[in-house]
């Protein structure tokens, strides 16, 4: 997975970071349980925040149990109780996952994907039968992305546009969103250009190292990696910037009704952390 979408930890307060965790720890046990065990190790960041603001458009109250887990035999960890809204994220979780192997199975001609892929498959076809809508969604996009790929696309607004109407269709498929369904998929819209955007920026040497496709690449052909992502700095920074400042007036717009502290937190800082992080490791001479 991504990983990108992610609370600033230490700007969270005792009380909201055992919460956040309670999400993430149920999570967890969901895909455990209704998938393979072993996919836990694909836990995303970015699934547990949708699982985290869906629940909190339900007026109904979080509730957790404290208990040991595989990961954690010796201490007990709070865990958030099932609902529909973890169901769901433990659902896409697995579906991403599995395209993601995929995708780094036929790009990167890598056995350990390929592997992946083929360990999981049963896994994404129980969850395509739980969410067709997301899965054909999610298969739709990947499949227009990767003809771009195939053509070499340099148009970042293009290929982002892709990628952002996957994470809009995904915020679409989720259960009881219907009198706030056009804020979510705003909302998602831009959380998916910012991802697209900052993993070219992220995967830029590697890409580079590995032949692979990467839309800045494309563009800047006879440029190395490292100069590219000194030169495209300030456009990138100003997109990424417009994606956040659109998902967060979208944001504003939402019936938050509890985890609000969390979820400000995820959208204002976390999501800044995270890019800046991204932009200090590519711009190494720090001069942006």
């Amino acid at each position: 997975m991504f990983g990108y979408i992610s609370p600033n930890t230490r700007e969270l307060k005792l009380r909201e970071y055992d919460t956040y965790k309670a999400y993430y720890c149920g999570l967890c046990k969901m895909i455990g349980k209704r998938y393979n065990v072993l996919l836990k190790n694909a836990l995303s960041n970015d699934c547990t925040f949708l699982a985290l603001l869906l629940s909190s458009l339900s007026e109904q109250k979080d509730q957790a149990d404290s208990k040991r887990c595989m990961a954690h035999p010796t201490k007990k960890q709070l865990i958030l109780r099932e609902n529909e809204y973890l169901e769901y994220a433990a659902d896409i979780n697995v579906l991403l996952t599995y395209y993601k192997l995929k995708d780094n199975a036929d790009d990167e001609a890598s056995l350990t994907a390929k592997v992946g892929a083929a360990g999981i498959k049963s896994s994404a076809e129980k969850a395509k039968k739980y969410r067709p809508q997301a899965a054909n969604c999610i298969e739709e996009s990947l499949k227009k992305l990767k003809k771009l790929e195939n053509e070499k696309c340099s148009d970042i607004d293009l290929v982002s546009d892709v990628f952002a109407t996957m994470m809009e269709g995904i915020a679409a498929s989720a259960p009881n969103i219907e009198p706030y369904e056009k804020q979510l998929k705003w909302l998602f819209y831009n959380i998916g250009k910012y991802i697209y955007i900052l993993d070219a920026i992220d995967d830029l040497v590697k890409d580079e190292e590995k032949n692979c496709y990467n839309v800045f690449l494309n563009k800047y052909k006879d440029e190395k990696a490292e100069k590219i992502a000194v030169e495209i700095m300030e456009q990138v920074k100003y997109n990424l910037a417009m994606s956040l400042s659109e998902a967060s007036k979208a944001y504003e717009l939402l019936p938050i009704q509890k985890n609000e502290g969390i979820l400000k937190n995820i959208i204002y800082d976390g999501t800044v952390s995270v890019m800046d992080a991204v932009i200090k490791r590519r711009c190494i001479d720090g001069s942006i």
